[in-house]
């Protein structure tokens, strides 16, 4: 057996119960195993942004893979790695997604480079979530016309909202033009009762994040142990030492975790902070 050295969590339903809260038990366990020596990962989908908001509230820093793995920060908040989407591919990507009525919403690394978090693409009308994620997010969001070839940014992560079928048509299409440049995962978004499709390049997933700071950190994927509720978790789910699904995630995920915990809203955390003290103690 290896000791868990690594413990990897999700945020939204798995961590984070209410936007960026954390309940004050699974706030006392976590930093208890991390003064114990484990080294706690939020790997999330978010952007980097919003992670911070929930590692404040958890109360100490921590390394983060953010943006679905494209991107990942030191505990310190520096810039480990970040994996960005070709720009030369922006436009055809943009013509695909008009052609389908979608709008895509690139994601860059603000807190590093300034202004703002996303941009939207201004070239198609926008849905409801859309224009309600835009608007709502302030200073942290702007729009352009991605057919606009000047002042191209670096992009980390592409999305888009819309519903669970339409959405996963347009992975289709994307995957027949750009054959298997990209990872697509389409899941739900509570906060705005919709879908969300994300767009990463093909080796980048929350897995491939943690694989690296593993790799920085001289941990195997052995004493990794992965908590998740969505199918963006999956990878990171099947190939960790440990992979636990929440009591509360998809049943596709908990199919392929090595067991299930309980729900997020009802500290389900704590039986894997348990499993973590029992395991490692007994290799003492």
């Amino acid at each position: 057996m290896h000791p868990i050295e690594i413990l990897a969590l999700d945020l939204d339903g798995t961590l984070a119960v209410q936007d960026h809260e954390i309940s004050a038990k699974t706030r006392a366990a976590l930093t208890q195993i991390s003064q114990q020596g484990i080294e706690l990962v939020i790997a999330t989908g978010r952007r980097y942004r919003t992670t911070r908001y929930v590692i404040e509230n958890l109360g100490f820093p921590v390394h983060a893979v953010s943006n679905g793995g494209a991107l990942i920060k030191h505990r310190d908040q520096s810039t480990l790695q970040q994996t960005c989407i070709a720009t030369d591919e922006l436009a055809d990507m943009a013509r695909l997604a008009r052609a389908n009525g979608h709008a895509l919403i690139a994601q860059r690394d603000s807190h590093a480079n300034g202004g703002a978090d996303f941009i939207v693409d201004s070239g198609v009308q926008w849905n409801r979530p859309t224009r309600f994620y835009f608007e709502d997010n302030g200073d942290a969001a702007a729009s352009r016309d991605y057919l606009d070839q000047e002042n191209v940014d670096e992009y980390l992560v592409f999305g888009i909202f819309g519903t669970h079928e339409p959405l996963s048509t347009f992975c289709q299409l994307l995957h027949r033009m750009f054959a298997a440049q990209f990872h697509t995962v389409v899941v739900p978004f509570d906060a705005l009762n919709t879908w969300y499709c994300e767009i990463t390049q093909a080796h980048v997933t929350k897995w491939s994040g943690l694989t690296f700071l593993a790799d920085m950190l001289k941990v195997t994927p052995h004493s990794i142990c992965a908590v998740g509720d969505e199918i963006n978790d999956l990878a990171m789910i099947r190939h960790a030492g440990v992979g636990v699904a929440m009591g509360n995630a998809n049943p596709a995920l908990q199919k392929e975790a090595d067991w299930i915990c309980g729900n997020h809203d009802e500290d389900g955390l704590l039986m894997v902070v348990d499993y973590i003290k029992e395991h490692n103690g007994k290799l003492r």
